[in-house]
Protein backbone atom coordinates (compact mmCIF):
# COMPACT_ATOMS: atom_id res chain seq x y z
CA UNK A 1 0.00 0.00 0.00
CA UNK A 2 1.27 3.47 -0.90
CA UNK A 3 0.84 6.34 1.57
CA UNK A 4 1.72 9.92 0.62
CA UNK A 5 3.33 11.77 3.55
CA UNK A 6 2.69 15.45 4.17
CA UNK A 7 3.64 17.89 6.90
CA UNK A 8 3.38 21.66 7.29
CA UNK A 9 6.84 21.59 8.91
CA UNK A 10 8.61 21.09 5.53
CA UNK A 11 8.45 22.93 2.19
CA UNK A 12 5.90 21.66 -0.33
CA UNK A 13 5.83 21.49 -4.10
CA UNK A 14 3.02 20.92 -6.56
CA UNK A 15 5.44 18.74 -8.55
CA UNK A 16 6.19 15.97 -6.04
CA UNK A 17 5.27 14.54 -2.65
CA UNK A 18 7.36 15.39 0.40
CA UNK A 19 7.54 11.71 1.15
CA UNK A 20 5.97 8.38 0.29
CA UNK A 21 5.67 5.26 2.44
CA UNK A 22 5.48 1.94 0.63
CA UNK A 23 5.34 -0.97 3.04
CA UNK A 24 8.09 -0.47 5.60
CA UNK A 25 10.11 1.95 3.42
CA UNK A 26 9.86 5.73 3.27
CA UNK A 27 11.22 7.77 0.36
CA UNK A 28 11.80 11.48 0.92
CA UNK A 29 12.99 13.68 -1.92
CA UNK A 30 13.32 17.20 -3.23
CA UNK A 31 14.19 18.76 0.11
CA UNK A 32 16.30 21.86 -0.24
CA UNK A 33 17.38 24.30 2.46
CA UNK A 34 14.20 26.39 2.33
CA UNK A 35 12.85 27.78 5.59
CA UNK A 36 9.17 26.79 5.63
CA UNK A 37 8.12 29.92 7.54
CA UNK A 38 9.73 32.43 5.17
CA UNK A 39 9.73 30.42 1.94
CA UNK A 40 13.33 31.51 1.39
CA UNK A 41 16.65 29.71 1.53
CA UNK A 42 17.84 29.34 5.11
CA UNK A 43 21.04 31.20 4.21
CA UNK A 44 23.69 31.44 1.53
CA UNK A 45 26.04 28.79 2.93
CA UNK A 46 25.87 25.06 2.37
CA UNK A 47 25.99 24.55 6.14
CA UNK A 48 22.86 26.67 6.74
CA UNK A 49 21.01 24.99 3.88
CA UNK A 50 22.10 21.53 5.04
CA UNK A 51 20.81 22.18 8.57
CA UNK A 52 17.46 23.36 7.19
CA UNK A 53 17.16 20.44 4.77
CA UNK A 54 17.82 18.04 7.67
CA UNK A 55 15.17 19.80 9.78
CA UNK A 56 12.67 19.39 6.94
CA UNK A 57 13.72 15.78 6.45
CA UNK A 58 13.18 15.01 10.13
CA UNK A 59 9.66 16.46 9.85
CA UNK A 60 8.74 14.35 6.80
CA UNK A 61 10.24 11.20 8.32
CA UNK A 62 8.31 11.88 11.53
CA UNK A 63 5.08 12.20 9.52
CA UNK A 64 5.76 8.64 8.39
CA UNK A 65 6.64 7.33 11.83
CA UNK A 66 10.42 7.28 11.27
CA UNK A 67 13.49 9.29 12.28
CA UNK A 68 17.01 9.97 11.04
CA UNK A 69 18.07 6.87 13.00
CA UNK A 70 16.09 4.81 10.46
CA UNK A 71 17.84 6.29 7.41
CA UNK A 72 20.01 3.87 5.44
CA UNK A 73 20.90 5.96 2.38
CA UNK A 74 21.16 9.66 1.50
CA UNK A 75 21.43 11.15 -1.97
CA UNK A 76 22.50 14.77 -2.32
CA UNK A 77 22.62 16.83 -5.51
CA UNK A 78 25.25 19.53 -5.01
CA UNK A 79 25.34 22.63 -7.22
CA UNK A 80 29.08 22.94 -6.57
CA UNK A 81 31.41 20.02 -5.75
CA UNK A 82 33.46 22.39 -3.56
CA UNK A 83 30.51 22.40 -1.12
CA UNK A 84 31.01 18.72 -0.25
CA UNK A 85 33.15 19.37 2.85
CA UNK A 86 30.77 22.05 4.16
CA UNK A 87 27.76 19.80 3.61
CA UNK A 88 29.50 16.98 5.46
CA UNK A 89 30.10 19.27 8.47
CA UNK A 90 26.39 19.29 9.19
CA UNK A 91 25.48 15.72 8.37
CA UNK A 92 24.29 13.73 11.40
CA UNK A 93 27.18 12.42 13.45
CA UNK A 94 27.38 8.86 14.71
CA UNK A 95 25.25 7.30 12.00
CA UNK A 96 27.61 4.82 10.33
CA UNK A 97 24.69 3.03 8.66
CA UNK A 98 23.96 6.07 6.48
CA UNK A 99 25.51 5.85 3.03
CA UNK A 100 25.83 9.10 1.11
CA UNK A 101 25.62 9.42 -2.64
CA UNK A 102 26.59 12.84 -3.98
CA UNK A 103 26.04 14.08 -7.52
CA UNK A 104 26.48 17.47 -9.21
CA UNK A 105 25.39 19.74 -10.85
CA UNK A 106 22.02 20.40 -9.26
CA UNK A 107 19.06 21.85 -11.07
CA UNK A 108 17.34 22.61 -7.76
CA UNK A 109 16.35 26.28 -7.86
CA UNK A 110 19.18 28.47 -6.66
CA UNK A 111 19.80 26.28 -3.64
CA UNK A 112 23.22 24.79 -3.08
CA UNK A 113 21.89 21.25 -2.47
CA UNK A 114 18.84 19.05 -2.91
CA UNK A 115 18.23 16.08 -0.59
CA UNK A 116 16.56 12.73 -0.76
CA UNK A 117 16.52 10.03 1.87
CA UNK A 118 15.47 6.42 2.25
CA UNK A 119 14.29 5.02 5.55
Amino acid sequence: MRQVLRTDAAPTSPLYSQGVRVGSQIRVSGLVGVDVTSGRLAGPSIQEQTRQALTSCRAVLSAGGASLDDVVEVGVLLADPDDFAGMNEDMPRGSPSIRRAVTWPSSARSSRASWCRSA
